[in-house]
């Protein structure tokens, strides 16, 4: 590596840490509810007697939400840029998870309550925050995404131990109001601060004149839909996807059944997020330098290992 790239590598991280830091505290955020979710089961369950299928049924509503909301999410970041659509998608996550505290007893208001939730995240998701620091990294994109996106890891690491420390304090109910409490404190500020795409970077330089929207390099929609690379992407990401959320959601309950107490299986799932940090900063390392198919199937085979000797054990 030359002086020159080292030099505008370090240019970009000392320019763009805001974004990345906002980008990894938004996902820790909004997925808040997500990986809690494995510690209300139980709490639902007795309270309501709905069944732990019922429970688990919301992810479903999360994959209609995610369909539906995505295409409409990725038109408004043509429009408005990810800081605007972070900002709104936040005004309306925090309440409505706050909101969960309402639910029940009929089990549809838990579906509602839950849809509501995901169309916050939707707006609010990893589209939004990714394409933000995006737009601001070009020579060591790889590297700004993976950091970002430890975010999540982080948050599989310490959701299970926090919803569960509020769950015997307060109560499921003022576990959720807790949750959207510390949602709205910790991510409300930084996004307005220091959540800055080159959108609103160029708006603010050019004092209110109309500013081009930033363009990554790459095809179109029209494009992308007919290529076997685009339908390969989408159907690996299902997969990959429904067998990590369904070993996620369930892990803490598997553990309770075996005699393991709540609180400490919390805190051995919390053990998932710190190999999700370890793997995203990994991976994100090694886009920058091999070709991401390669990186992105080897580190998609240990998640299979990990299921099968879940199953086997």
């Amino acid at each position: 590596m030359t002086h020159e790239q080292t030099s505008t590598n370090v240019h970009e991280f000392r320019k763009g840490w805001p974004v990345i830091f906002c980008a990894m505290l938004g996902l820790v955020v909004t997925n808040f509810h997500v990986y809690s979710l494995t510690v209300f089961i139980e709490p639902l369950e007795q309270a309501f007697g709905w069944t732990r299928t019922q429970i688990t049924s919301a992810t479903i509503v999360s994959a209609i939400v995610g369909v539906l909301g995505y295409p409409l999410v990725g038109v408004l970041l043509d429009r408005f840029g990810s800081r605007r659509v972070a900002l709104f998608g936040m005004l309306l996550f925090c309440p409505a998870l706050a909101l969960l505290s309402q639910v029940g007893p009929e089990i549809y208001t838990w579906w509602l309550g839950y849809a509501l939730v995901n169309v916050g995240h939707v707006m609010a998701g990893i589209t939004v925050w990714t394409s933000g620091v995006a737009s601001r990294f070009d020579k060591r994109r790889g590297l700004a995404l993976g950091i970002s996106l430890t975010g999540a890891g982080i948050a599989t690491a310490t959701l299970p131990t926090l919803a569960n420390f509020l769950v015997e304090r307060f109560g499921w109910g003022g576990a959720y109001i807790g949750l959207g409490i510390i949602a709205a404190f910790l991510i409300l500020p930084a996004t307005f601060f220091l959540f800055h795409d080159r959108r609103s970077l160029a708006t603010k330089a050019a004092k209110g004149r109309a500013v081009k929207a930033w363009t990554p390099p790459g095809v179109t929609v029209p494009q992308a839909l007919r290529t076997i690379t685009f339908w390969r992407l989408g159907f690996a990401a299902l997969f990959l996807i429904a067998a990590l959320l369904g070993l996620i959601v369930h892990f803490v309950p598997m553990l309770s059944e075996q005699g393991i107490p709540r609180t400490t299986a919390a805190a051995i799932a919390g053990l998932i997020g710190l190999s999700s940090v370890a793997g995203r900063l990994i991976s994100g390392f090694l886009i920058d330098r091999v070709h991401a198919r390669y990186v992105g199937g080897s580190f998609s085979l240990l998640p299979a290992i990990a299921c099968t000797l879940v199953l086997f054990s």
